[in-house]
């Protein structure tokens, strides 16, 4: 931004935008750089300070539709998807096989997610979920490591998940999302082809 420090970029037409594109260099010696931006959507609606690391590209195929999963579960028992408190329906998608699709849905106050590990420690999970963040619901990959007390973390490159939709109202979440089947993070990701132990999370 011509040289200054601490400035930004911003649009110079009030014109709707579904992407805008900038070059932006590094000062010398600026170590790790998290960059952060906001988004209007109408004058009294609008998201500020979110972190681009959760951005997460549109998927370039279709969603399997609600309640087409071939795995579906809700919890309590017995509940209908709207009136679970959790619920997650998965499977291949029907168009590019290499990809699972996954929905979630229910009543949470932070986040919401489906965990798949190889034992019933709750340690070495792979966890996939959605959260909100500045009122926005972001979809994140992450990881449980071994040590039970060491906090939950986000995978290194987040590659490998796209997103269908997300939305939250009235303290519930829902979100629809597809991750590769095969691992993309070493060490944090798991071959979905393979038989897991599932955990299922939210912040109520």
């Amino acid at each position: 931004c011509s040289g200054d420090s601490d400035s930004t970029v911003t649009h110079t037409n009030s014109n709707s935008k579904t992407r805008i594109s900038f070059e932006w260099t590094a000062p010398p010696s600026s170590g790790t750089v998290e960059m952060r931006y906001s988004v209007v959507t109408a004058f009294a609606d609008f998201y500020a300070n979110l972190n681009a690391a959760d951005y997460r590209p549109p998927c370039p195929f279709p969603p399997t539709l609600i309640g087409y999963h071939p795995t579906t579960i809700g919890l309590p028992d017995g509940c209908s998807r709207e009136s679970c408190d959790y619920y997650v329906g998965f499977g291949p998608n029907t168009v590019n096989s290499d990809y699972l699709d996954i929905y979630l849905e229910g009543e949470a106050d932070g986040w919401i997610a489906l965990g798949f590990s190889e034992n019933t420690q709750m340690e070495e999970d792979d966890v996939l979920g959605c959260r909100i963040d500045s009122g926005m619901v972001n979809v994140v990959d992450t990881w449980n490591p071994s040590n039970r007390r060491t906090p939950n973390v986000a995978d290194a490159t987040q590659n490998g998940v796209c997103t269908h939709l997300t939305s939250v109202s009235n303290g519930r979440i829902s979100c629809s999302f597809s991750r590769s089947i095969d691992i993309t993070d070493v060490g944090q990701d798991y071959n979905l082809n393979n038989s897991f132990y599932l955990f299922f999370g939210l912040r109520a």
